[in-house]
């Protein structure tokens, strides 16, 4: 079972709660690390994290310990989704929901896409770059 997240007073941006969201998925071997910012798309949330695992029990395990860091550093956790299976796992922390996903379930949903048009960081050799567009959404984008 999962524990609870409870609310602290701490002021932490929807920015810096993803980013710190995306770093503990990479620390614990997720794929693909992803942020996209789609604060101006949604108003349900700012921005969404997400990364690729092995397995479901990988995913349960980096959900757990993404769980228990965000506990620590005082978010609050809204929602979660998909932990029982384990084939994609959403966890909604108010401003940022985090999906990690299997590859296929990634693939087959392709949240990149769907929210192309939104600004995106990816986690490459420890640091934050731009993520290039890719083919699929250069030809949505100029039809």
């Amino acid at each position: 079972m999962i524990p609870e997240v409870t609310l602290k007073e701490v002021d932490r941006s929807s920015a810096a709660v993803a980013k710190l969201c995306a770093r503990i998925l990479d620390a614990n071997k997720m794929e693909r690390v992803k942020l996209l910012d789609v604060g101006s798309s949604l108003q349900i949330a700012d921005y969404f994290v997400i990364a690729s695992g092995r397995n479901p029990r990988h995913l349960k395990a980096v959900s757990n310990e993404l769980l228990k860091k965000l506990r620590e550093s005082g978010a609050h956790r809204r929602g979660l989704e998909g932990y029982r299976e384990g084939n994609w796992v959403l966890i909604d922390f108010d401003d940022v929901v985090v999906h990690v996903m299997l590859e296929e379930s990634r693939e087959f949903y392709d949240l990149e896409n769907l929210w192309g048009e939104s600004p995106a960081l990816e986690w490459v050799d420890g640091d934050w770059v731009e993520a290039p567009a890719d083919a699929s959404r250069r030809s949505a984008g100029s039809s």
